[in-house]
């Protein structure tokens, strides 16, 4: 059946499990189509700690980035091809220019 406890358990286990990464992929496109002027504030580490952030705030506990990393590149195993090509040093977000 359709509407067995264990389906819904299963549909549950699978929703919290992923539902934050693609959350995450979504916001950081709409950043990136939504903003173009700023496209150089959305570096590798703005997407890691977006990644982050989101997994903490909808699952309300503290994730450990390896933990973000690992169900992130099972997710998007492109990115992560993408991220190997680039040594980005930085693990933090550009600074941000002073206003005159």
């Amino acid at each position: 059946q359709m509407l067995s406890l264990r389906s819904l358990e299963a549909h549950k286990d699978f929703f919290f499990k992923y539902y934050p990464f693609v959350l995450a992929n979504a916001v950081y496109s709409a950043f990136y189509y939504l903003c173009p002027g700023s496209r150089h504030l959305y570096t590798k580490a703005f997407r890691r700690i977006l990644y982050l952030q989101i997994a903490q705030l909808l699952t309300g506990l503290d994730v450990c980035p390896t933990t973000v990393q690992v169900l992130r590149a099972q997710l998007f195993p492109d990115e992560i091809i993408e991220d190997e090509g680039d040594n980005e040093q930085s693990d933090g977000l550009p600074p941000l220019p002073h206003a005159q």
